[in-house]
């Protein structure tokens, strides 16, 4: 809201005073995993048969040898994509 009225022709100055109030819904660690291995499962550009996927207390770790820098990085952002708060890739690369 504030980016659009600052775009508004005369607006000077902008006090903005809104309060966002969006609960966040935490999920289990088995949730984030199965949502990564989802993720992994439609993704075109990992094998997620080359990828194991832990998580606890929300990070994601990944394991397992992927064949490009590529994937590698994919995997990492369907790991985020599913949920993960923070991804330890431990992927090996051919």
């Amino acid at each position: 809201a504030e980016d659009t009225a600052a775009g508004v022709l005369g607006v000077v100055e902008i006090e903005n005073k809104l309060d966002v109030d969006s609960p966040e819904i935490e999920k289990t660690d088995r949730e984030i995993q199965d949502d990564i291995e989802e993720q992994l499962f439609w993704s075109p550009f990992v094998d997620e048969e080359q990828v194991e996927v832990s998580v606890e207390s929300g990070v994601a770790t990944l394991t397992g040898v992927v064949d490009t820098w590529a994937e590698y990085n994919a995997a990492q952002e369907n790991a985020y994509e599913g949920g993960a708060t923070w991804v330890d890739n431990d992927l090996a690369v051919k």
